[in-house]
C-alpha cells in the first residue's frame, strides 16, 4: 500500500457503492492463531511476589513468565503464511490491509515473548511499542507540570489540613521536575458538553438496570462492599437487559484484576476480591458498552470487527473512560476538570518507567526507572489523591495532626501502586521500564475521542459499529462496507421468513 496515498484516498479508490465484503475465508484461520496481548502473572504467584517485595526481601518482583521458544517460532511462521495468503488472494485492499496490520501486531507480540524468554527486556519493549505507542515525553512533562503546580498550591494554601499538606509535600519531594512546553490538543467545555448530552441517557439507563442487581445493605450505600459473585450477578443482569451476544462471566483464582478474553468470549472476575457498588457500576457500564459495539459486528460479513482492528483500543477505551466521567460526576459536566479526563496515574507511571524527567543523563538518554523506583512515587501519588478526596468529602480523619516524619501512605495506597506497576512490568524482571505501554492509552484515549468529535460529532453516539479506531477513515470505510453487507443479509433473512 502506497504510504504517500492517504487512507481516505485508498478507501475512495477501492470501493464502489453497494460493494459488500466478507472475511469468512480468513477469520477462522486467524482465530486459531490469535492470542490476547497479555503478560498477566497468575494470582497465586503474584501474591508471593507481593509479600517478598513489600517485606524488602527483593528490590523488584520477578514477573517473568516461561515461554516455549519452539512454540513461538512455529506461531510466527504460521502468522507469516496467513499474511502471505491474504496478500496474494484477498481482492479487497481495505480488508487485506486490516488483516495485515492485525497480524503484524500478533507477530510483534510473539517476538516480544521471544526476547523476554531470552532475557532482553529492551528488545521486548521495542516489539511491544509496535503494538501500543510509547509515552510522549512532552505529554508526560505536561502531566507532571500540572501535578506539581497543584501540589505547590496545596503546600502554600491557607486552611489546608496538615495530613493533606504533608502528603502533598511528600509527593512533591519525589516527583520529577518538568516544564510544560507541549502544544497539544485541549478539549473545550462545549465538545465535552456535547458528549455528555449524547451519552448521559445511556449511563443513567445502565445505573437503573443495576440498581436492583445487588443485595441491599444497611448504612451508607457508597461504603458497601460486595463479593465477586455479586459482580457476576450484576454483569449477567446488564447482559440480559441489552440482549448482548452470548458471553460467559466467570470467577477465577488465576487473576488479580478483571479481564475480558476476546478469544474465549469470557469476562474474568478475580475470586476473593471485594468491590464497592461504585466499582461494580463502572465496570458494568463499560462492559455493556464494549459488547454493544461488538454486537452488530457479530452479524456482519467482517468478523474481524468483533476482535478489533489494529489500534482500536485507544479510541474505544477513551470513549468508555468518558462514560466513566459522566457517572463519576453524577451526570453533570460542571465539575469536570479538563486535565483529569484520562487516567493520569497510568501515564505518570509509564513516563516514570521510561525515565522521563530523570535528572541523570546516560549515553542513550535518561536511564529508565525500575519497578521499585516507580512504586515509591506512585504510592505517594495515591496517598495524596486519597487525602485530597477525603478533604473534599469532609471526612474527619483528614483533620488530624500527623507527625512531620510520618509517611502518609497506608496499605491501600501500596496495593494500588503495586497493581499499576505490575500491569506495567508484567513479563519482565522489573528492572527496565516494563513491557506494557498499553496503560498509556487510558490517559490519551479520551482526548483522542474528543478531538475527533470536534470534526465529526457522530462518533459520540453509542450507535457505533464494531471494534475499530473510529478516528481512522480506513477503518470507518471498511465498517461501512460491513454494515452494508449486514443490512443486505438481514433483509434477505426477513424475506425468507
Amino acid at each position: 500500500m502506497n504510504p504517500e496515498i492517504s487512507p481516505r484516498e485508498i478507501a475512495a479508490d477501492h470501493h464502489e457503492d453497494g460493494e459488500t465484503v466478507s472475511d469468512e475465508r480468513w477469520f477462522g484461520r486467524f482465530m486459531e492463531l490469535f492470542e490476547p496481548v497479555d503478560f498477566a502473572v497468575p494470582q497465586g504467584a503474584l501474591q508471593q511476589k507481593w509479600q517478598a517485595f513489600i517485606q524488602g526481601d527483593v528490590r523488584n518482583p520477578d514477573l517473568r513468565i516461561s515461554y516455549d521458544i519452539d512454540g513461538i517460532r512455529m506461531k510466527i511462521e504460521a502468522w507469516e503464511v496467513l499474511k502471505k495468503d491474504i496478500e496474494e488472494q484477498e481482492k479487497n485492499v481495505l480488508l487485506q490491509h486490516a488483516y495485515r496490520e492485525k497480524i503484524e501486531q500478533q507477530i510483534s507480540f510473539q517476538r516480544a515473548k521471544w526476547f523476554l524468554q531470552k532475557g532482553d527486556m529492551g528488545l521486548a519493549r521495542m516489539q511491544m511499542e509496535r503494538v501500543f505507542p510509547p509515552p510522549e515525553e512532552a505529554q508526560f512533562a505536561h502531566v507532571v507540570f500540572h501535578l506539581r503546580q497543584e501540589l505547590q498550591h496545596v503546600q502554600h494554601k491557607n486552611n489546608i489540613p496538615p495530613a493533606l499538606r504533608l502528603s502533598a509535600e511528600q509527593l512533591l519531594s519525589c516527583s520529577p521536575e518538568a516544564s510544560d512546553d507541549r502544544e497539544g490538543y485541549r478539549p473545550s467545555k462545549q465538545v465535552l458538553g456535547y458528549f455528555f448530552n449524547q451519552n448521559r441517557g445511556f449511563v443513567k439507563h445502565c445505573v437503573e438496570i443495576l440498581a436492583g442487581a445487588l443485595p441491599a445493605r444497611e448504612g451508607r450505600d457508597d461504603m458497601d462492599t460486595y463479593e465477586s459473585r455479586d459482580m457476576v450477578h450484576a454483569l449477567q443482569r446488564i447482559h440480559a437487559a441489552f440482549d448482548l451476544p452470548p458471553w460467559d462471566i466467570e470467577e477465577t483464582s488465576e487473576r488479580s484484576t478483571m479481564a475480558v478474553d476476546q478469544r474465549r468470549r469470557k469476562t474474568l472476575i478475580p475470586t476473593g476480591r471485594t468491590f464497592s457498588r461504585h466499582e461494580i457500576n463502572k465496570f458494568a457500564i463499560q462492559e455493556s458498552g464494549h459488547l454493544l459495539i461488538r454486537k452488530p459486528a457479530e452479524h456482519s460479513g467482517i468478523k474481524l470487527f468483533t476482535i478489533g482492528l489494529a489500534g482500536y483500543e485507544e479510541s474505544e477505551e477513551g470513549f468508555f473512560r468518558l462514560l466513566d466521567v459522566i457517572y463519576e460526576h453524577d451526570f453533570e459536566q460542571k465539575a469536570v476538570e479538563l486535565d483529569q479526563l484520562g487516567h493520569v496515574d497510568r501515564y505518570l507511571a509509564l513516563g516514570l518507567a521510561y525515565g522521563y524527567g530523570n535528572k541523570i543523563e546516560g549515553p542513550a538518554g535518561p536511564p529508565r526507572r525500575d519497578f521499585r523506583e516507580v512504586f515509591e512515587v506512585m504510592k505517594r501519588y495515591y496517598a495524596y489523591k486519597d487525602m485530597l478526596t477525603a478533604w473534599i468529602s469532609g471526612e474527619e480523619e483528614i483533620q488530624r495532626n500527623p507527625d512531620e516524619n510520618e509517611t502518609i501512605v497506608n496499605s491501600t495506597h501500596t496495593r494500588q501502586a503495586f497493581q499499576v506497576c505490575t500491569r506495567l512490568f508484567s513479563g519482565t524482571d522489573g528492572s527496565d521500564a516494563g513491557c506494557n505501554p498499553k496503560i498509556g492509552i487510558y490517559y490519551t484515549g479520551p482526548y483522542k475521542v474528543l478531538q475527533a468529535g470536534e470534526e465529526d460529532p457522530i462518533i459520540f453516539s453509542m450507535d457505533l459499529f464494531g471494534k475499530k479506531d473510529f478516528t481512522n477513515p480506513l477503518h470507518n470505510e471498511l465498517a461501512r462496507m460491513a454494515s452494508v453487507l449486514n443490512t443486505i443479509s438481514s433483509t434477505t433473512e426477513r424475506t425468507r421468513t
